[in-house]
């Protein structure tokens, strides 16, 4: 009985050192995660949908545990080795520009005192998802220039998400800097501020996407890899950990610690 108890223990040891990154020692270096949609949950949970719940409990525990977010210009300056931190310094990146964003994040962040970036697709602005329904997804309403004019008030950052939510890599030179170069100058007219990021559609991104993104004016690409940015890292390949709708209390703070919450 005591073997059988025992081995069923080393068993779940096992499984659960399989399943969770606990065994990784903490990372240093600058956390961006990436959040989409924060909204109430249906009966199964989706993968970019976090809970508005879910969200302030993440809010919550990355103040209790010393983080403070930092800004776009701040963190280029850290990949220029212009900057050092004294606390542990995160971005909250949030893709596509959902409505839902500015009702049920945005307190929240003010709340706690977190600033964050969102990445707009220009030519979806008071629209819809489409991108997403072309693929079978929920359609959902984006935020309208009035909301996204009010988050540069309130003092968070706008980034680019390109014109039309592109696969960047499948287009020719002349459409990669269209949608590039279009969707930061609109923002920039529209908004009067200067952005200096751009996030590439669904993580796709190749040395060309690179390259003309920075002849565009862009100062960082943010990239969907996951982990935890280092120095020595090239800021037109950002890291990013993306915050799922199902994932545990321990998945994330295995996330923000570690890089990664599963082996």
């Amino acid at each position: 009985m005591y073997l059988a108890i025992l081995l069923l223990a080393c068993l779940f040891f096992i499984g659960f050192s399989l399943r969770f990154n606990w065994w990784r020692m903490p990372r240093r270096g600058v956390r961006v995660l990436m959040y989409h949609k924060i909204s109430r949950c249906g009966a199964k949970k989706e993968k970019l949908r976090v809970s508005p719940e879910d969200f302030r409990c993440q809010i919550q525990y990355l103040k209790e545990k010393g983080y403070k977010s930092i800004s776009i210009r701040e963190f280029k300056e850290y990949f220029e080795g212009k900057r050092r931190f004294d606390f542990k310094p995160v971005v909250l990146s949030f893709d596509d520009g959902y409505n839902d964003n500015y009702l049920n994040a945005v307190p929240v962040l003010r709340e706690y005192g977190f600033s964050a970036i969102f990445f707009i697709a220009t030519a979806y602005v008071g629209k819809s998802n489409l991108w997403d329904v072309r693929h079978k997804s929920e359609e959902e309403s984006m935020m309208g220039w009035d909301e996204i004019k009010r988050l540069c008030e309130q003092g968070f950052e706008i980034g680019s998400h390109t014109v039309t939510h592109a696969d960047l890599t499948k287009l020719s030179r002349e459409e990669l800097i269209k949608e590039l170069k279009v969707s930061k100058s609109v923002l920039e007219e529209k908004l009067n501020v200067e952005i200096m990021a751009v996030s590439y559609p669904f993580g796709h991104y190749n040395g060309e996407v690179m390259s003309i993104a920075s002849e565009a004016g862009y100062s960082l690409g943010i990239a969907t890899r996951h982990g935890i940015n280092a120095l020595s890292d090239d800021p037109f390949e950002v890291k990013r950990i993306l915050i799922r709708g199902y994932d545990t209390k321990l998945d994330f703070i295995l996330n923000v610690t570690r890089g990664k919450s599963h082996v």
